[in-house]
């Protein structure tokens, strides 16, 4: 059975009590931020009913648990991106102290160290779960003066409020921007493009939780030993919300632009883009331009 219980309650430990009176329980599954809870923990013990936590924040020292490695999904993420060609990634935190917030951007750090890039701290931004603070942490990044070419949202929901802003901001996705989340929540294909992701098992982390309990009976002979953590396979979905990085995102082609051009159009030929500037400026491109102008010249003066 599914029992609602909201962990801002004012007194969740009288919540669980309250249950523990009404059911006959032979277990618990705890999800956080529940299970992070020291007052549920404890009226669970009290009562002598085992609980096994799902997804902890902080594994639990007495207890078993079944998670995924966030860690390695962030790794993923992270790569895919890379070799894309992104070098300045944004990162939009979770809540400060959640252990899914801690071990996603270890992850990204993980290969954006390996791969000897540095970390720009003004790229990296924090708030809650939700999908507004995620919407507000996506305009804040695309703002700045030296903005990213790509963002990992910690959860899907931040990935679908990151990939709203950049439409309001007239964004051209992927094209211009690449977002990636985690989780593969609903949301992630409920929005265009859809979101690239990691799959998180929602199913098979309850299946396996409610599996402890069942085959280990720990209300009866306590829990086995060592302690079980099964940790869960996850799977890379890429979707439409990642692509190359943009042209010119890896090259100081402003500078070099700037540098070459002279006189009174300066102004408007340093505006042009990476792309244009370069296919313009090439040896090959300027060889074609005079041709066609001496050809022009000899059709002027037959007429």
């Amino acid at each position: 059975m599914v029992e609602p219980l909201e962990s801002a309650s004012p007194g969740p430990g009288r919540d669980v009590s309250t249950r523990i009176g009404q059911l006959r329980l032979e277990g618990v599954i705890l999800p956080p931020p529940l299970s992070a809870l020291p007052v549920v923990r404890s009226t669970l013990a009290h009562a002598g009913i085992p609980a096994v936590h799902s997804a902890p924040m902080h594994e639990p020292p007495a207890a078993p648990s079944v998670d995924t490695d966030g860690r390695a999904a962030a790794r993923q993420l992270t790569t895919e991106l890379i070799e894309r060609g992104h070098r300045r990634i944004a990162f939009v935190l979770g809540r400060a102290g959640h252990c899914a917030t801690e071990q996603r951007y270890l992850g990204f750090a993980d290969v954006m160290r390996a791969r000897g890039l540095a970390i720009d701290a003004q790229l990296v931004q924090s708030g809650n779960f939700e999908f507004a603070d995620g919407l507000e942490c996506a305009r804040r990044r695309r703002q700045g003066p030296d903005r990213p070419t790509a963002l990992f949202a910690r959860n899907d929901d931040r990935g679908a409020a990151a990939v709203c802003a950049a439409r309001q901001m007239s964004l051209a996705l992927p094209q211009a921007l690449s977002i990636v989340g985690l989780e593969d929540a609903p949301v992630a294909t409920m929005i265009w493009p859809q979101l690239t992701t990691v799959r998180q098992p929602v199913r098979a982390i309850g299946r396996v939780a409610a599996d402890l309990i069942t085959q280990h009976k720990p209300h009866r002979r306590g829990s086995p030993q060592p302690m079980p953590r099964p940790r869960l396979d996850l799977d890379l979905i890429v979707r439409g919300s990642i692509g190359p990085a943009p042209p010119g995102a890896l090259c100081d082609a402003p500078q070099q632009r700037e540098a070459r051009v002279s006189g009174p159009r300066a102004p408007r030929r340093a505006r042009r883009s990476h792309r244009r500037c370069d296919k313009s400026c090439s040896p090959e491109r300027a060889r074609k331009r005079t041709r066609r102008r001496a050809r022009a010249g000899r059709t002027t003066t037959r007429a």
